[in-house]
């Protein structure tokens, strides 16, 4: 019997609170949903997390953006959802300051660079209200082992 695995299933319900309190304590301002349309493994969905990172930043802070104090970089939670059938993430996004309205005009074009058969929809959260179930919603399936174990926290990218 595995221990690890009757903890993990057993604390669950405290480890989407967790998670949750994290996601909001990063003052996200925007709420986004990134499908592929096509079969995508986790590792490829890993691998376009990180180059539509990448490519936000270089949009928005020129060629040399990863001089970019992390802290000052776009930062997101990124929740996979139906790994085994039609993967897409949900992500919690905190743009760098003064960037909110550049990053809403520039990551859908860039999420169809990196995936042409994929839609990326974007969202402003306005209100904490708006944050609130954001969260909820973003982190319901985060207690399936699978999903955890290949959630995303943009910032592992800014190395």
């Amino acid at each position: 019997m595995n221990i690890e695995r009757i903890s993990f299933h057993n604390n669950r319900q405290e480890l989407k609170e967790a998670l949750r309190k994290l996601v909001l304590s990063t003052e996200p301002r925007i709420f986004a949903t990134a499908v592929f349309n096509d079969y995508a493994s986790p590792e490829r969905g890993r691998a376009a997390m990180k180059r539509l990172h990448a490519k936000i930043d270089l949009k928005l802070f020129g060629r040399y953006y990863y001089k970019t104090a992390p802290e000052k970089r776009t930062f997101f939670f990124a929740f996979p959802e139906n790994i085994n059938s039609n993967l897409h993430f949900h992500l919690l996004i905190r743009p760098p300051q003064n960037h909110t309205e550049r990053l809403l005009n520039v990551a859908p074009p860039i999420w169809k660079k990196i995936c042409p058969q994929g839609n990326l929809k974007l969202d402003l959260l306005s209100t904490e209200e708006d944050r609130q179930k954001v969260s909820f919603y973003s982190t319901k399936d985060s207690f399936i082992e699978k999903n955890f174990e290949h959630f995303i926290i943009s910032s592992e990218f800014c190395s």
